[in-house]
């Protein structure tokens, strides 16, 4: 038997931000942030241990101690 898991965006952290002129908000100035995300089961999120965390972000590796 096949099962098929979905998976969904799941945001790991913000990477940078800025400040520009926001076409769609009359050219007011405006903050925007660019985020990583990586698809993972519903449910999964960083929780409070390490391996959490190092299992959804790409740049970072477990290491116990």
């Amino acid at each position: 038997m096949l099962f098929a898991e979905a998976y969904y965006p799941c945001r790991v952290k913000t990477e940078t931000s800025f400040n520009a002129d926001d076409p769609w908000n009359q050219n007011r100035r405006a903050t925007f942030a660019l985020d990583s995300y990586v698809l993972a089961p519903r449910g999964a999120h960083r929780g409070a241990g390490r391996e959490a965390g190092a299992r959804l972000s790409p740049r970072r590796s477990f290491q116990p101690g």
